[in-house]
This record gives structure tokens, sequence and C-alpha cells, in this order.
């Protein structure tokens, strides 16, 4: 599966007319291989719009990027809404569980996203996937309001990459602050997070129900 990551710097004064923008992206609902797509706004920056969207496989988001794409984007007009913008592209490696049972499920019914986006050392990759295999995944699995989500792995053209793109998506942002308080300090330190991660910024992100699609 493949996983698009997409961040805005949006001015203040562009904000309604971004959002109404990102709604013409309702268009995607009918392209082969589109797999849903979320978004909203940073909760630690208002100014941050964040998009997360699924593509079944390589193949299909190409045939889209060269057939729809460019349509969609002048029909919406929303390159003038923001000031910048960062496009980056992932393939799933591992799944999370939670409490909704297909990714797809989570991505439809979630309220809150979170994405941990994640630098890890040369070759630590197996460890980093041990480590979410049998210590992040049954602990996410365990809790209450955590619906499912995502290690995927950043896709070049050239070289690897060691960035990887953790998501979760949780029924609402007191859920995830409950979860934070009382399991994840104690989870990093049972992890060794630090052995594999050099460096993780993380990003909340209350999901706006207009720009959901799928």
């Amino acid at each position: 599966m493949i996983v698009k990551w997409i961040t805005c710097a949006v001015p203040e004064e562009e904000r309604t007319a971004f959002a109404k923008a990102q709604s013409e992206w309702s268009a995607l609902a009918s392209v082969a291989g589109f797999g849903g797509q979320v978004g909203g706004w940073n909760l630690r920056d208002p100014h941050q719009a964040c998009i997360l969207a699924l593509w079944r496989d390589a193949d299909e988001y190409r045939r889209f990027m060269a057939e729809e794409h460019d349509r969609i984007v002048e029909r919406s007009e929303q390159g003038r809404t923001y000031s910048s913008i960062a496009v980056s592209l992932f393939e799933s490696v591992i799944e999370i569980p939670g409490s909704e049972r297909t990714i797809q499920e989570a991505l439809s019914s979630g309220r809150v996203l979170r994405v941990a986006d994640c630098r890890i050392g040369a070759g630590r990759e197996p460890s980093f996937y041990a480590v979410q295999r049998e210590i992040w995944n049954p602990a996410m699995l365990a809790t209450s309001g955590q619906l499912g989500g995502l290690v995927s792995r950043e896709r070049l053209t050239e070289g690897e990459s060691q960035r990887h793109l953790v998501t979760s998506f949780w029924t609402h942002a007191a859920a995830h602050d409950d979860y934070v308080a009382k399991r994840e300090s104690a989870l990093r330190k049972q992890a060794q997070i630090e052995r594999d991660v050099e460096e993780m910024r993380s990003t909340l992100i209350l999901l706006e129900p207009s720009w959901r699609v799928g």
C-alpha cells in the first residue's frame, strides 16, 4: 500500500479558502486504486494543514498522477491558498492493530490522526520493526480509543531512506492524550527507542469531516 503524506503552510486569511478547495478532492472516490484520504489542521500549529492518502499500489498511484491529478488541482485552485507544500510517498511495511478490523475502517471512523515522522539509524530497520511488532503493536491494540494504523517506509527513486512514518487513528484527542499521559513514557523506555530512532517529530491532527474521502 502506498501512503501519501502532505503538509501545507496556510496563512490565516486563507484557511477558509483552503478548506473549501480541499473538498474538491472528493473526486478521488471514483479513481481506480484509491484507498481513502483524510486531512485536517495540526493541533500544535493551526496554520499547517495535513493530508494522508492511501493507494492500493504504486502503478495505480502513478496512473492517477498522470491522468487525473492536475485536473483536480486546476479545478480547486487550491495552489493559491497555501504558501508552501511538502509531499512524501511511503510504502506500508507493518499494520498497527486497533479496535477497527482494517486500516480503511480506521481511516473512515477516526477523528484524530497521530503521525510520528521518524529517522532511524543506518542498519537499524530489523530492530525498529521487531520493537514495533513486539512492544508497540500489543500496547496499541490494548489502548482504548486507538483504531489502527500503519508503519511505512519512505519511497525514493534512488538510494535508500531511513525515514519512516508511524500513523495511528484515534476516536478523539482525549483518548490519545490519556495514552500519552499514562502509557507512552513507559513504552518508550521499554522499547529503548534511542537505539533505533535518531530523530522523531510527532504531529496530532484534528480531522475535518469534509476533507474525508472514502
